[in-house]
C-alpha cells in the first residue's frame, strides 16, 4: 500500500504517475494486481521495467569513468566532480 498511497497523492497534485508493474509489488499477487488495477482506473500510466527503458531517448551518452581514469592516469591526481 506504500506505493499506492504515495501514487495517490501525487496523482492528487496533478503530478503525471508511471508505474513500473515489475518494480512494485505486495504481500500476495491478489493484493498487487488489485492495486494496480486501481492506479490504473484513476489514469496512472502504467508499464514494465522493460518498457520503460525501451520509452527511453536513445542518446549518446559519455563514458564519464573512463574519462576521469584517464585523467587520474595522465594528471596524477583526482580531477574535480564539477570538471565532468
Amino acid at each position: 500500500n506504500c506505493i499506492r498511497g504515495t501514487v495517490w497523492d501525487a496523482n492528487s497534485l496533478d503530478y503525471e504517475v508511471t508505474v513500473l508493474t515489475d518494480g512494485t509489488g505486495a504481500k500476495t499477487d491478489e493484493v498487487h494486481q488489485a492495486n494496480l488495477y486501481d492506479m490504473k482506473n484513476i489514469g496512472i500510466m502504467m508499464m514494465t521495467t522493460e518498457e520503460f527503458i525501451n520509452s527511453l531517448p536513445n542518446v549518446p551518452r559519455e563514458n564519464h569513468v573512463e574519462k576521469i581514469r584517464k585523467d587520474i592516469e595522465e594528471k596524477k591526481i583526482v580531477p574535480e566532480p564539477s570538471s565532468y
